[in-house]
């Protein structure tokens, strides 16, 4: 076998970083999804991936009708 095709994929979150150079990204509104070609030849790279949430994801929103302010 002369190459591979690795492919990371999981479920969308607030962020994510793929550490490592060289991967291809592709993303849905479900999922994102990392690409990368690695040949007989490469070094066994290592896999580091960040995810997750920051705190703004949970902060609450608040919504007024413009028409219920008081003059």
């Amino acid at each position: 076998m002369e190459r591979i095709e690795v492919i990371v994929r999981y479920p969308r979150s607030g962020f994510s970083e793929l550490v490592d150079g060289g991967w291809t990204t592709d993303s849905t509104a479900q999922s994102v999804e990392y690409l990368k070609a690695l040949t007989s030849t490469s070094a066994v790279p290592d896999v580091r991936l960040a995810f997750g949430y920051r705190l703004i994801n949970f902060l609450p929103i608040s919504l007024t009708d413009p028409g219920s302010a008081s003059a």
